[in-house]
């Protein structure tokens, strides 16, 4: 059985690089397209980006099961490392959610101690992220919440993150030694909209779905009084975490008393945790 699986959803002329994949030994590929129909691609015309890895994940569950489930964009270009490194380093860490340093985009996701291979991260860019099969198989993270990708597709992102930093923080790990650039840029549904009103909206559904406090990785940490963006100090702090490195996504176990019951994200884990085990 193969450890891996790379779902890629991009433009048709960029896919054509990336066919490599489907040829590694330990790794399977599904790759999809938005724009234009190609040989050895799910086409799914003018697709979202939630709407593109949920048909690569549908697809990905028809096949054998997988140790992890890497999403990619089609436009990753790595500094340091490569494939290769990537799928070593899940195998020696075995974490749930894991992604490479990233060296643009949010300034967060490229704040590291240079010194460590390792570290708990806090935010992420969705262009490289790899997802444990538990992970899959717990109904949290996905099935993706598509229904604001008309209006924009961050809002989808950052509720993405608050689960992840809600339900397997202390194993969400950022591989500092392999490095991936993200230098292009494109037009998404929303993307021009003020980062307030994705956060927002992603804040009202969360509101809806959890009944006490959840991490905000978006509020100011309290600790600390800083005027400016705290981020890197709560991420050097994350770090020293990583010690206590635990692979059990215990958050699960007490899933109905964090969520309210008639929560849409109860109801998806509900679901998906009954058609992995039937009556």
């Amino acid at each position: 059985m193969k450890k891996f699986i790379y779902l890629m959803q991009g433009r048709s002329d960029l896919i054509d690089r990336y066919q490599h994949l489907s040829t590694r030994s330990n790794a399977d590929a599904i790759f999809l397209t938005y724009d234009k129909k190609i040989e050895n691609a799910i086409f799914l015309p003018n697709s979202s980006f939630g709407e593109g890895r949920s048909k690569l994940l549908e697809a990905a569950l028809l096949k054998e099961k997988y140790d992890y489930y890497i999403f990619s964009d089609d436009d990753v270009k790595f500094a340091t490392g490569g494939w290769d490194k990537f799928e070593e380093e899940l195998i020696k860490v075995k974490p749930l959610v894991a992604i490479p340093l990233f060296l643009a985009v949010f300034k967060v996701v490229k704040y590291h101690i240079k010194s460590l291979k390792y570290q708990l991260f806090i935010e992420s860019d969705e262009q490289l992220i790899a997802f444990h099969r538990s992970v899959i198989e717990d109904g949290i993270i996905f099935p993706r919440q598509t229904q604001f990708d008309k209006k924009s597709w961050w809002i989808g992102a950052e509720i993405q993150i608050a689960l992840i930093q809600n339900f397997y923080h202390n194993s969400a790990v950022q591989f500092n030694t392999i490095q991936v650039l993200n230098d292009e840029s494109r037009k998404y549904p929303g993307r021009d909209l003020d980062a307030t009103i994705h956060i927002k909206e992603a804040r009202k559904w969360l509101d809806m779905q959890f009944r006490g406090n959840y991490k905000d990785i978006r509020k100011r940490n309290k600790l600390f009084s800083c005027r400016t963006n705290c981020s890197k100090i709560i991420s050097w702090y994350r770090t020293l975490k990583f010690m206590f490195f635990n692979r059990k996504n215990k958050s699960i176990k007490n899933i109905r008393n964090i969520l309210y019951s008639d929560s849409i994200l109860l109801k998806q884990h509900l679901a998906t945790i009954n058609q992995k085990y039937p009556d």
